[in-house]
């Protein structure tokens, strides 16, 4: 679990795994291969981190007590992330959206996210400027990470969202089933939806493509920002956070 001292106020500190670019090139450490490490360790004042986050002091500590309550290790797991999201949506198929928001987090790849990674994305998401939600939003739809957003990449999304908020059609296939009904009906409601969802990610694509090439890059993402009630939404919803 990452240390954290608060015996006076210069000496508040977390002793925590960083990303590098939130680091001077002089903390970076090498490896035997010569190549830059992607973790460094280093001791982050409690001013410091709500110089980098935005968030009160009183606001660290409480997160601080809450990630020690909920991950004893001082890291969040996959599965850690996954029971957070089952309490949150007890209807909902949480499974999908859990493993695209865990790898827009996960920003080192090596499966853990750290105190530091989740203070910084809470900052980002509830505290961040309209440009920096944006940009966290467009590397949570570029599910493959090669900086552009594909049309497969938007609807898998949409339709994991969908299935985390907990369908009719879920509710239906477990009331024909009780029932004793077949179940062709709540099939027929499946792919009603998803013919739904594929139309709206149609019309939402084209929107974005701009140069009709078939990607959305981060530039095109930004300059539709202006004229797209959805991602508008993405961006309030989490404002009360």
């Amino acid at each position: 679990m990452p240390s954290f001292s608060d015996s006076s106020s210069e000496q508040a500190s977390i002793l925590d795994f960083a990303d590098v670019d939130l680091c001077s090139k002089a903390n970076v450490t090498k490896v035997s291969n010569g190549q830059e490490d992607k973790q460094v360790r280093l001791r982050l004042s409690l001013d410091e981190i709500c110089h980098r986050t935005n968030f009160t002091r009183k606001e660290v500590r409480a997160f601080y007590r809450t990630l020690k309550q909920e991950c004893p290790l001082g890291v969040v797991t996959e599965e850690t992330l996954r029971d957070a999201y089952h309490r949150l949506f007890p209807n909902g198929n949480v499974g999908m959206y859990v493993k695209y928001v865990f790898r827009t987090l996960d920003t080192q790849g090596n499966g853990k996210i750290t105190f530091t990674q989740l203070l910084v994305f809470l900052s980002t998401i509830s505290k961040g400027t309209h440009l920096d939600r944006l940009k966290w939003i467009f590397r949570l739809y570029d599910l493959d990470g090669d900086g552009a957003i594909q049309h497969s990449e938007l609807l898998n999304l949409c339709c994991a969202i969908h299935e985390l908020a907990g369908t009719t059609e879920k509710r239906i296939f477990h009331e024909t089933k009780k029932s004793g009904k077949e179940e062709m009906f709540s099939e027929s409601e499946k792919d009603r939806k998803f013919r739904q969802i594929k139309l709206w990610v149609d019309k939402v694509f084209r929107r974005w493509d701009s140069n009709q090439d078939g990607q959305v890059t981060l530039e095109e993402f930004l300059a539709s920002y202006s004229n797209d009630d959805l991602l508008e939404t993405s961006l309030h919803y989490f404002d009360d956070l």
